[in-house]
């Protein structure tokens, strides 16, 4: 599945939102261009799911000449609240790039991020915040990276938050579990995995890793790890 945009690259879904969205049984959503959604616009939801070893990669958000025009979300834009985004059986987000939020960009609060059963967000990349999540007004309820799954190698190119970003809102809980690994993410100012007003607390359990995350500190970076600007 390969698509061009200026809006969203497949699914533009501006009137309501959406109950869900699944990719699912071994597919792949690979190549896709739009400016607000590589592939998917939403005005809110219930549920992205990506399992069964599926594959969703390459896809990009960001569409001048220099693709670098404003945007995100290289599987999803969503102009308001969603549920949950679940990742899980073994299947893999990886290598998307948008200006802000490479995978999945937000206005407005999200449940849950889960990403289960040895799948991995990896390798994904944004010029500004969040190299694989980016929550612009709201906040976020739990991140579970669990059953030897990762969340590794994203990047935030210029500013903040190398793999999750939260402008103006906090998280409730992030936990690690399972022989899981938080791994690899860099950002170029602060929060080198993740960057959030506040969190109600980190659990990395069962031989989890948190672990080679940097916020870069030639450039004065806050937090290799994290940076909680409230505690």
């Amino acid at each position: 599945m390969a698509y061009l945009a200026l809006a969203a690259g497949v699914f533009y879904s501006i009137a309501a939102p959406i109950s869900s969205f699944t990719i699912s049984g071994g597919s792949l959503v690979y190549g896709n261009v739009g400016r607000m959604g590589g592939v998917l616009f939403t005005q809110g939801g219930t549920q992205l799911t990506v399992s069964g070893r599926s594959r969703v990669y390459g896809n990009v958000a960001k569409l001048d000449q220099n693709r670098r025009l404003a945007g995100g979300g290289a599987l999803m834009y969503c102009n308001g609240t969603f549920g949950s985004i679940l990742v899980t059986g073994e299947s893999e987000v990886r290598d998307n790039e948008a200006t802000q939020g490479a995978v999945v960009w937000l206005q407005g609060s999200l449940g849950e991020i889960r990403i289960a059963d040895g799948s991995r967000v990896t390798g994904n990349e944004a010029l500004l915040d969040g190299g694989a999540f980016a929550i612009d007004v709201g906040d976020l309820g739990t991140l579970v990276i669990e059953g030897g799954s990762a969340g590794d190698g994203c990047k935030s190119e210029v500013s903040q938050g190398g793999f999750l970003h939260l402008q103006d809102g906090g998280i409730q809980e992030v936990v690690v579990r399972g022989g899981s690994s938080l791994s690899g993410n860099s950002a170029f100012n602060n929060g080198g995995a993740v960057y959030t007003n506040t969190i109600g607390a980190v659990r990395v359990l069962d031989g989890s890793r948190m672990d080679g995350n940097l916020a870069d500190a030639g450039n004065g970076g806050e937090g290799g790890g994290w940076c909680v600007r409230w505690l």
